[in-house]
């Protein structure tokens, strides 16, 4: 069933020798020559499977991990899947308001994929930088029905009862939100122009419990909720986390 494509005949064997190594049963080892049949046959040349299709077409027989690890070794596996953390932004995003989600959600977007200006984020930056201003949007959302609403008096009544730490982080947040929707001409003026923190809120304090834990209630799995925990009370760096 093989003969006629190199391709196919060469993920064939893989398999076979991944079986003897492996030490899977017959049966286990046909299923996978039958996974590789359904997924490859027809592919054309130079392209990979997705891995929805891996999870999707074979039948329920065939094992997933071991048609994932054939794939993998000779190049054949394009992972289409998307990670959790842009699950995780649709989630966050969805209760606001059309005029509310289209920014936040464009901006999260680029902080996890960056741009031409701008580096991507990682997924803590990201969880820290919308947990500490998710209370205010959910304010402002139940307000407004769009982002450019916002006033730089809504600002400062927003930061007046912060300090510290909590405050120096709610203004960058603040200002790469506004900045960003501003930019892509989303808003029409950006209420964080001049906004300057006081010297004190910069100082490299740890953040009080209550802080950390509710920053770390927006990751979304626990190896985030660690490393927000690593960075907030230890001020590990990105390098050593």
């Amino acid at each position: 069933m093989t003969a006629n494509d190199p391709v196919l005949r060469a993920a064939a064997h893989h398999a076979q020798v991944l079986g003897q190594i492996g030490g899977w049963n017959p049966s286990t080892t046909r299923c996978v020559l039958d996974g590789l049949v359904t997924v490859l046959t027809g592919l054309p040349a130079g392209e990979r499977v997705s891995l929805s299709e891996v999870r999707a077409r074979p039948h329920r027989w065939v094992s997933r991990p071991r048609l994932i690890d054939v794939l993998i070794d000779l190049d054949l596996l394009h992972d289409d899947s998307d990670p959790a953390i842009k699950s995780w932004i649709d989630r966050v995003t969805s209760p606001f308001s059309p005029g509310f989600i289209i920014p936040v959600r464009q901006w999260l977007l680029i902080l996890l994929n960056g741009d031409a200006r701008a580096r991507p984020r990682s997924a803590s930056s990201i969880y820290v930088y919308f947990g500490a201003i998710r209370p205010f949007l959910d304010d402002w959302a139940a307000s407004y029905d769009h982002l450019r609403e916002v006033t730089r008096s809504d600002i400062h009544a927003a930061l007046g009862p912060l300090s510290g730490s909590r405050r120096a982080t709610t203004i960058s947040s603040l200002r790469s939100l506004f900045g960003f929707a501003k930019k892509r001409g989303l808003i029409f003026s950006n209420p964080t122009i001049r906004l300057k923190g006081r010297p004190a809120d910069f100082a490299l304090l740890p953040m009080a419990d209550e802080e950390i834990r509710a920053i770390e209630q927006q990751a979304e799995d626990l190896a985030g909720r660690v490393i927000i925990a690593l960075a907030a009370e230890n001020a590990a760096s990105t390098g050593a986390i």
